[in-house]
């Protein structure tokens, strides 16, 4: 009669073995997608850690929200659609390499963590 239990242990350990793997190799297909992308546009050979991965990806958000609120209030000639529009050719915004870059993520971070956080 215990052999049951362990055969069905067994199997659920298989299971959640299939399982992570199947995670596993998800996670490693987008961070390698994800690093190409980092590659791609900061011109390195190099693969990021996840913390150069993560701010990559939150300047192209905060550049990206930046744009649309430009857009939005119909500022297509403003000096700051042309600064954002130059950054994405010039791919700048992959690093914020001064102080004051840093705080315009920061600031932007915190007014898209706030909204989202009264929308509810």
């Amino acid at each position: 009669m215990k052999r049951i239990p362990l055969k069905m242990q067994l199997l659920a350990a298989e299971q959640e073995l299939k399982d992570f793997s199947a995670l596993f190799d998800l996670q490693h297909k987008r961070s390698v997608e994800a690093n190409k992308l980092w590659q791609h546009d900061t011109g390195e050979k190099y693969f990021p850690d996840l913390g150069e991965l993560l701010r990559y990806l939150m300047a192209q958000r905060e550049l990206m929200y930046r744009l649309y609120r430009i857009l939005r209030e119909g500022g297509y000639a403003s000096d700051e659609y042309a600064d954002i529009m130059e950054s994405i050719e010039r791919k700048d915004f992959c690093r914020a390499n001064s102080t004051a870059d840093r705080a315009a993520v920061a600031d932007t971070v915190k007014l898209i963590v706030g909204n989202s956080g009264n929308d509810k």
